[in-house]
């Protein structure tokens, strides 16, 4: 997912320390520079401090993804990590397990939009068990097909078995460069 511009790779390293073997992000102690401007601004940071400091952070949203605030901004910590350990703001982010809280840097890849696509999990209301395979009850046979590019439908074919549709499926991934986990069942974190 594509979001707003992140604070410098300085400051991120600063206010977070971030594991990236375990994807576990830790609220630094904050100096009296980040409250400046407000009124009290010595008080609120030992607030702050006392409150945040050494604590994991961020909360996972509804979708699965963890948000962290950072000077009321909200910013996906896949993006966070990847800024912190890479020094530059990520166009899309995929979670190569599928599993969108596990921010893990070896589970996240800089990807283009279509990249990411290319890794979707199966979708809930998907009937066949197969990405891209579908029955059509006028031709009484099944149905592969990919989307290739911009919303461009390939049709692959119409098949007596599902097995002969999946194999046309899985040979079009290949061809177009989806990645392995594309298609596999949704994982929850």
């Amino acid at each position: 997912m594509s979001s707003s511009k992140l604070p410098s790779q300085e400051d991120l390293k600063e206010l977070i320390s971030y594991n990236p073997d375990t994807g576990v992000f830790i609220w630094k102690s904050r100096s009296i520079k980040w409250f400046l401007g407000g009124h009290d601004p010595e008080s609120y940071m030992h607030r702050w401090n006392k409150r945040h400091s050494g604590k994991i952070a961020g909360s996972i949203n509804k979708h699965g993804y963890r948000r962290i605030i950072i000077n009321w901004k909200s910013y996906y910590a896949h993006r966070v990590a990847w800024k912190i350990i890479y020094g530059e703001d990520p166009k899309y982010i995929d979670h190569i397990d599928g599993c969108y809280s596990n921010n893990k840097i070896s589970n996240l890849r800089n990807v283009s939009k279509s990249g990411n696509q290319r890794n979707q999990p199966l979708r809930s209301n998907n009937s066949s068990g197969v990405v891209g395979v579908s029955w059509d009850n006028g031709k009484d046979k099944w149905h592969a097909y990919v989307f290739a590019g911009k919303c461009k439908r390939v049709n692959l074919g119409y098949y007596e078995n599902k097995e002969e549709a999946i194999a046309a499926r899985k040979a079009a991934e290949l061809k177009y460069g989806f990645h392995p986990n594309h298609g596999r069942k949704k994982v929850e974190g």
